[in-house]
């Protein structure tokens, strides 16, 4: 809204909280170049009959502070244009115009940025509903998306195969994905104690102990670290937080859709949306990760790791294999497969989401 509209409609002072969603959405708040406005002056207005029409922030510009019109110093990168019912526009700094106007001029400002920032989410809103059917309609197609079942068979399939070590596994996943065999290794300083004890032993002690044999301890020895982990992490699968995140969307963008709605009304809905967003972030993330938990490399250190927690006695060998991991016993083996033309819808969607709310 500008000085010229206010004039016509024969007021002296603009009234922020009268304008409507539509003025809000069309009103101009800020302004780079306050000095380049129709109307600007340095001389001060003819009274004290002023609104606030921008507000004006030049940190760092090269052109310098501007000069407020009540203290005459160049020497303010904050501040505002106020414009006088004859059309006349000045320039002043924040704490000029409190020491100029007072009270009321702290009003001011607080009915000049609550409209900004109602103005602000007003936008947000605005683009938030103009991406509806392309957010409802993503989520929809990833929510009937084949990825979704064969990540959960695959998931079945891997308990089975792996009985003795999938809770373990799934304690890695969840933590710092770090995997740890046992080594037996020498334990030199046993010996040494053990040498150092039979020194005060007389000649014929010590034969009759005979030779110190050796002596050993086990180790665990850090192999790697775990990728595509998010295939075992605790929490939500994939299905259930698609399924959560496209409730929530439904329920906020019906919302959304009200007008009339505050600032905070619309924040919120915001933070909603922001959180079906990450949902829907994790959801993919754990959904990529099925992939990269199949590389060979990776399944080579599954194996290795699976075979040393196997008791000796059970007869269990696990094998990595290019998409696969087998299970041999003496009962006979189980194969847990990479899904053959597994696919991730894109969420191209999720960018159009993510970019609407961070419009301001």
């Amino acid at each position: 809204m500008d000085g010229k509209v206010d004039r016509e409609l024969g007021r002296a002072r603009i009234d922020w909280s009268l304008l409507s969603e539509q003025q809000l959405l069309e009103t101009t708040f800020e302004i780079s170049c306050p000095e380049t406005l129709e109307g600007i002056t340095e001389q001060e207005p003819p009274d004290d009959d002023v609104s606030i029409e921008y507000i004006y922030r030049l940190n760092g510009r090269k052109q310098g502070k501007l000069r407020c019109v009540y203290c005459k110093w160049n020497n303010h990168y904050k501040g505002y244009v106020v414009i006088h019912r004859s059309g006349s526009r000045h320039l002043v700094g924040k704490d000029c115009g409190l020491t100029r106007f007072g009270i009321s001029w702290q009003d001011d400002i607080r009915a000049f940025e609550a409209a900004r920032e109602r103005s602000s989410y007003l936008r947000r809103r605005e683009a938030i509903l103009g991406a509806r059917s392309q957010v409802l309609s993503g989520i929809a197609e990833l929510a009937s998306a084949k990825c979704l079942s064969e990540y959960e068979d695959v998931r079945r399939q891997f308990r089975l195969a792996m009985p003795e070590s999938f809770r373990a596994l799934v304690a890695a996943a969840s933590s710092d994905r770090k995997l740890f065999i046992e080594e037996r290794v020498r334990d030199r300083a046993k010996e040494d104690s053990i040498k150092a004890e039979r020194r005060n032993l007389t000649t014929t002690q010590r034969k009759k102990l005979g030779h110190i044999k050796p002596q050993y301890r086990y180790e665990l020895i850090l192999i790697g670290f775990l990728n595509g982990a998010g295939l075992f992490e605790r929490g939500p699968s994939p299905r259930a937080l698609i399924e959560e995140a496209r409730d929530k969307a439904q329920t906020s963008l019906t919302k959304l859709e009200q007008t009339g709605l505050s600032a905070v009304q619309i924040r919120n809905i915001s933070k909603q949306l922001e959180a079906a967003a990450e949902k829907l972030n994790i959801a993919i993330r754990k959904l990529n990760d099925l992939p990269i938990f199949f590389e060979i490399d990776n399944l080579r250190m599954i194996a290795k790791w699976a075979n040393n927690r196997s008791n000796s006695s059970d007869s269990v060998n696990y094998v990595a294999e290019i998409g696969a991991l087998r299970r041999e016993d003496p009962f006979g083996e189980r194969v847990v497969r990479y899904p053959s033309g597994y696919q991730i819808p894109r969420a191209a969607f999720l960018e159009t989401l993510l970019g609407a709310l961070r419009v301001s």
